[in-house]
């Protein structure tokens, strides 16, 4: 049956449907875009109309520290002046008048009256009852737009002696993740008071105050006597998006005391100053506050201001498309991908809507860098490959009606299975009779019906349902430390010896690792074993919590301390008393928050959050982080001095990837959880072993709850493939094809001395040396699948009774299993054996560890010999 054209009506219009509420859906998640933007785009310069003139930390300390004297300001303000700046913006805040000095704060005021064109930094916050009252000169504020923004603030102007002497004032209000939504204006009453850098604009374009800003619906004008500047995109809040240019160097920046030099260069650097638009501010670490950009999380303040004058002056602010035009975008993309994946079904037509999407992703980019254009990214190009989909799905549906129901197909998959292996069987015997007649025609036809019915044979099996229950986790020797799970060849043994020996000592450990490895189960281990065992044991989650929240968690915290602390509260410190303290994930810590742990590892003391009194805990302390711990050591977020305390003993877990043969172990213990009767299939397990496990334990942990609780619902006491997770499951079937596929292959060139090159070739060229290895695993596994037979292993390799090939197929196992043998002294332990042979395991695939440590021990006990060798 042909789809008619009402089922494709519906679909469009269902895929509009989509791509509407795709906009409103993936907008907050496309706007976290903006940093791959930035990265493609890079740091530009910005203008050269603005100089930065500064004061760093050296200056500071020559000038007599911080806070500085207002004199030096004033000195700076007035030298900019007569070097002919055409306006001087100020981002340092003067709150309150001096009380030391107060003969520099009329100095200051008296250099701020004879420069009108200085521009000075206030703030704004939301009515609140603590405010205290100031007076505006009415000179500084802008009238107000018809209707104004219902949200009104309290201005935060400087002291009133030098708020009366200025002559122009802007606040320094920012919101965001970088900074990048700036007021345009903040009202308060009747008045409004724009942000600094706009102000500096103003007074560089010298816009009138009652006259030169005009007020529209999402956007401003600014009418000067030089130039007309308009500002766009704005919200209903009258902000504008900042438009990031890059790090300082990205800015023209001199230190001022560069300019004072009675020198040749100090005197045409003044040059620089002259005309322009001059920012004072301080760039010194842990004097100027800074804004987190996306080059830097420490870009100083006074160079943000610098960004959004820039923006203003070059119209570079960020703008963003309205949102019908976001709605039109998608739904044209959506539709591109429908009528592409239409006229071309298949593998071209998605091809092409690859095309499509990069050309738009291409042009989103050429709009940001040129024009700021910040164009939708993640719903247009979603949208495209779901109408393509939709569209490939109602093709592939036009054809379904030429197969028979899939379900009588599953009914008929173990008869036809049987009927191929015959016909194939028939086939072999067919071909070794034309290979005798020397009927190369035939032989040709034969082998391309042979590969034929092999690949169908293994698309059948399959389908086939893995039933065969794994009972291997019998074979290994489980050994626990306390809620640790191991066996006696696990790769953890050695680091749960090194644990059962710090356990006894009051020593701090440092427990490193991936996630979900068991770090903290190891602590607990450590605690339970030690001579603290019936004291508590703490474990605080270091990285899940804000510094003052840690602070309070782990030091407590007195009555009154914060707003909310009704009461005081001891820390973990003081409940771990005479116990343990597990402090996961600290290299995600602050250097403050170090210092103080540092204090307790070194002196047992602190002091409670808002008190005075210095308390004391005989604690033990054992961390743990799953980063790179000398990767922050180098990068300096982390202390050297802490991590000398921590590491006594350093002990680092394994991931599970490492040790496959403890899976068995873990598996059953966790399906314990659920129930005695649930089992896992060989064929799950064997999934389980070739899985990678980023998430370790806790992962696996996961899986077989999930797969657990599958089983358990359709009544079912085997955990099979279909209960576990996709990821593993193809993972598992693309590994298991392609040895499938070496085999078969070798085994059609009748393991000649060229199978190997020449099927590395006919499976895509893959490395002769992977297939090597794939045919040693393969040949290893059936030797223990075969229990140890060579002669019926060989059989099996060859895949046919012809004397010549089994020979063959003989000759290379023998030669893997001497390789193996030659280096097995049964004098020496079974350990000391396992290491010695450790580099037989290199390039093998994983899977067949287990079955390489098999043949050892096989060999090594006795259970089979090498021909001709006792």
């Amino acid at each position: 049956m042909r789809l008619n054209k009402r089922a494709y009506v519906i679909s469009g219009i269902l895929l509009v449907i989509f791509a509407v509420s795709l906009v409103f859906l993936i907008r907050p998640v496309d706007n976290q875009l903006l940093t791959i933007r930035y990265d493609v785009r890079g740091a530009i310069a910005a203008d050269t109309n603005i100089v930065v003139v500064y004061l760093d930390n050296n200056d500071i300390q020559l000038l007599g520290g911080w806070p500085l004297q207002r004199n030096y300001y004033a000195l700076m303000v007035d030298h900019i002046r007569e070097w002919g700046s055409r306006v001087i913006g100020f981002d340092v805040f003067f709150e309150s008048p001096s009380v030391t000095a107060p003969e520099y704060d009329e100095l200051f005021v008296s250099v701020a009256q004879r420069t009108p064109s200085l521009v000075v930094t206030a703030y704004g916050r939301l009515h609140t009852a603590e405010d205290r009252a100031r007076s505006f000169p009415e000179n500084l504020f802008y009238p107000i737009p018809n209707p104004a923004p219902e949200i009104s603030y309290d201005i935060i102007t400087p002291f009133d002696g030098l708020t009366q002497a200025i002559g122009a004032i802007g606040h320094s209000n920012i919101e965001g993740r970088w900074g990048d939504r700036v007021p345009a204006f903040l009202f308060t009453n009747d008045r409004a008071i724009p942000a600094f850098g706009l102000e500096v604009i103003c007074r560089y374009y010298n816009v009138n105050r009652d006259t030169g800003i005009v007020f529209k619906k999402n956007k401003i004008r600014l009418e000067g006597n030089n130039a007309t500047r308009k500002l766009y995109a704005l919200d209903n809040q009258y902000r504008f998006r900042v438009n990031h240019l890059g790090p300082a160097s990205k800015f023209t920046t001199i230190r001022f005391p560069d300019l004072l030099k009675n020198t040749p260069e100090a005197i045409a650097r003044r040059q620089i100053v002259r005309d322009k638009i001059v920012l004072i501010g301080i760039i010194a670490e842990g004097r100027s506050s800074t804004v987190s950009s996306p080059y830097t999380d420490t870009l100083p303040s006074v160079l943000h201001h610098a960004t959004v004058i820039d923006n203003i002056l070059n119209k570079r602010y960020l703008r963003y498309p309205k949102i019908t035009i976001e709605i039109t975008l998608t739904i044209l993309l959506t539709l591109t991908g429908v009528i592409l994946a239409r006229l071309l079904p298949g593998v071209k037509g998605f091809l092409l809507v690859t095309v499509v999407v990069v050309l738009y992703g291409a042009f989103s980019i050429y709009f940001f860098n040129q024009l700021s254009y910040v164009f939708p990214l993640l719903a247009p190009i979603i949208g495209s490959f779901t109408g393509a989909v939709v569209m490939f799905v109602l093709y592939v549906q036009s054809f379904q009606s030429k197969l028979d129901t899939l379900e009588d197909e599953k009914k008929l998959i173990l008869g036809k299975l049987q009927e191929r292996e015959d016909r194939l069987q028939d086939l072999h015997a067919e071909l070794q009779y034309a290979r005798q007649r020397q009927n190369v025609y035939e032989e040709e036809q034969l082998l391309d019906q042979v590969k034929r019915y092999e690949e169908e044979i293994r698309m059948l099996k399959s389908q086939v349902d893995d039933t065969e229950i794994d009972d291997s986790s019998g074979e290994e020797e489980v050994q626990r430390y306390e809620d640790l799970l191991f066996s006696n060849r696990s790769p953890m043994k050695k680091e749960i010896d090194m644990l059962g020996k710090v356990s006894s000592t009051g020593a701090p450990v440092l427990l490193l690792g991936e996630s979900g490895t068991g770090k903290e189960l190891a602590a607990r281990a450590v605690h339970k074993r030690s001579k603290r065992s019936d004291k508590p044991f703490i474990a605080v989650n270091c990285g899940a919590l804000t510094e003052t929240l840690l602070d309070s968690e782990l030091f407590g915290h007195e009555k009154g301390a914060f707003t909310g602390a009704v009461a005081g509260k001891p820390g973990r410190f003081e409940l771990a008393d005479g116990g343990t303290i597990f402090l996961d994930e600290i290299a995600e810590t602050s250097e403050a928050f170090q210092v103080k742990l540092l204090r307790v590892l070194q002196e047992g003391t602190f002091e409670r959050v808002g008190g005075t009194e210095t308390k004391k805990a005989d604690v033990r302390v054992i961390a743990a982080t799953n980063r790179d711990i000398e990767q922050a050591l180098e990068e300096k977020s982390f202390r050297l001095d802490l991590y000398y305390r921590l590491n006594v003993f350093s002990i680092t877990m394994p991931p599970l990837r490492k040790r496959t043969v403890d899976i068995p172990l873990l598996v059953g213990e966790f399906l314990k959880q659920h129930s005695d009767e649930l089992r896992l299939s060989r064929l799950a397990l064997n999934a389980l072993k070739q899985y990678d496990w980023p998430g370790n334990v806790r992962e696996l942990q996961s899986v077989i709850q999930r797969a657990a609780l599958l089983a358990v619902s359709e009544h079912r006491v085997v955990v099979r493939m279909q209960d576990l997770p996709q990821s593993i499951t193809e993972r598992a079937k693309k590994q298991l094809d392609i040895a499938d596929q070496i085999l078969d292959d070798i085994r059609s060139r009748k393991f000649s001395r060229s199978a190997i090159s020449q099927t590395a070739k006919e499976l895509g060229n893959l490395n002769r040396g992977t297939v090597a290895e794939y045919l040693r695993g393969i040949s290893l596994q059936a030797f223990v699948d075969h229990d140890f037979d060579i002669d019926r292993t060989a059989k099996f390799l060859a895949g046919v009774d012809e004397k010549n090939t089994v020979e063959k197929a003989r000759k290379k196992l023998l030669d893997y299993l001497k390789n193996i043998t030659t280096a097995i002294d049964k004098e020496k332990p079974l350990s000391d054996v396992h290491v010695l042979l450790k580099p037989k395991f290199k390039n093998l695939p994983q899977r067949y560890h287990p079955a390489l440590r098999d043949i050892i021990e096989a060999f090594y006990n006795g259970t089979w010999n090498y021909p001709g060798k006792p």
